[in-house]
């Protein structure tokens, strides 16, 4: 892993991949989205590409969702014959990433916290290194994980040093992050019934609601 880091940090020159928010999304840009069950259950729920179909209408946006559940940057277990992340990027020739992680790494704790930060450089880094599109190396999003609610609140604490990982190596790549804790997570649904009183099917997971607001 270090000669692979070394080598990817020679490129480094050669990469003009950049992304700052809000992107510039010309029409027919393609998004591709990687990463863990924050993307993979977007499935189920699609308000985040509704709300961007809306918005951007005119650009005719063409999104792929590629996430796994239980993802991580370095453990993206696959069945034989799947492909690997760079083949399904170049198939769908990606403008955009969007990439969901930092979740599941976090409960490696203080003592995983450098790995990460080492092996998230070396995943953008790797990234930038391909023109998906065949013209330009794509412009990457890194996006946080979004709050715990009852009853694992106790996650938030734990995630929290991790999300500040992500920005800090975003920064140094980069690469624009967005920080999807912000927002009013606190307070209820509008319809929200004494059996879902959240944005959480079981404190970790988003229901309609939470799609909703992360799309928002």
């Amino acid at each position: 892993m270090k000669r692979l880091l070394l080598c990817l940090l020679a490129l480094c020159p050669l990469l003009s991949a950049s992304a700052q928010l809000p992107l510039e999304l010309k029409p027919g840009t393609r998004i591709a989205l990687i990463g863990n069950s924050l993307f993979d259950r977007m499935r189920d729920d699609g308000q985040f590409e509704a709300l961007m179909h809306q918005r951007f209408a005119k650009e005719k946006l063409i999104f792929r969702n590629l996430s796994w559940s239980a993802d991580e940057v370095a453990l993206r277990p696959r069945p034989d014959g799947f492909g690997d992340l760079n083949q399904h990027l170049a198939e769908h020739k990606a403008d955009v990433i969007l990439a969901a992680f930092g979740f599941n790494e976090s409960f490696k704790g203080e003592a995983g916290l450098a790995e990460f930060e080492t092996l998230l450089k070396a995943f953008l880094i790797e990234l930038k290194s391909h023109h998906y599109n065949g013209e330009s190396p794509p412009r990457i999003v890194l996006i946080s994980p979004t709050p715990a609610e009852k009853p694992h609140e106790h996650l938030n604490a734990q995630m929290a040093p991790y999300i500040e990982s992500m920005k800090k190596v975003a920064e140094a790549e980069s690469v624009a992050f967005a920080d999807v804790r912000s927002g009013d997570w606190q307070s209820s649904p509008p319809d929200a019934t004494i059996a879902n009183r959240g944005y959480t099917i079981n404190g970790v997971h988003l229901n309609e609601h939470g799609y909703a607001r992360f799309a928002e």
